[in-house]
């Protein structure tokens, strides 16, 4: 869909709305947001022409003066989190307790756990369309997809270290997880399977 970028910020620039561009291209109204977006975010789709209007020349002039007379390239600009200095010290602190708690191979021998709350709610296929095959037309339970603004939901608790993983651990559902719970799943789930995993080099 790169060749309909240029049309597409073209045709934008003349005030034409975003829809009737995609009607007018032939091509997804979510192609037109994002090189729009991607266009007023970083301007790399017209900068030669914009400054071609500041210097009154045309934009093949004002591409010479940036890429062979000045030397320059265009770059896109990149998003990141900002790191303050108080965040980088922390850092730094924590990335040299980790080094130290994990010398010796005993990096081998870290169990990571995590948990995940997953959704308990039917869906459809993807994408959509004639997804049931039948001789007549089938009944309209069948074709329905039920969907419900809060659906009932499960937690589920993994471990994984260098050398296996922990069974998973499915919490039930309503139960509020507090350091007590967590503290019982540990002692139920987590610790046997380690000293059986690990035996005595733990």
């Amino acid at each position: 869909m790169k060749i309909f970028r240029p049309a597409v910020i073209r045709i934008h620039e003349r005030g034409v709305s975003k829809h009737k561009i995609a009607e007018l291209l032939g091509i997804p109204c979510t192609t037109v947001i994002d090189d729009i977006r991607r266009y007023e975010e970083t301007g790399s789709e017209n900068s030669s022409r914009r400054l071609s209007k500041k210097l009154g020349t045309n934009p093949v002039s004002a591409w010479q003066i940036l890429r062979e007379d000045l030397g320059l390239k265009p770059y896109k600009f990149q998003k990141r989190q900002k790191l303050t200095a108080k965040v980088k010290m922390k850092g730094n602190e924590r990335a040299g307790a980790i080094l130290k708690r994990l010398s010796r191979g005993r990096h081998r021998k870290t169990l990571f756990t995590d948990e995940k709350l997953f959704d308990i709610q039917q869906v459809g296929l993807q994408p959509p369309g004639r997804q049931i095959y039948s001789r007549g037309p089938p009944n309209k339970e069948q074709r329905v997809v039920e969907r419900v603004q809060k659906a009932e939901s499960m937690m589920v608790w993994a471990g994984v270290c260098a050398t296996g993983k922990t069974p998973l651990v499915f919490v039930e559902p309503g139960v509020k997880i507090n350091r007590y719970i967590y503290m019982d799943m540990l002692d139920e789930s987590c610790f046997p399977w380690t000293e059986q995993h690990f035996e005595n080099d733990w």
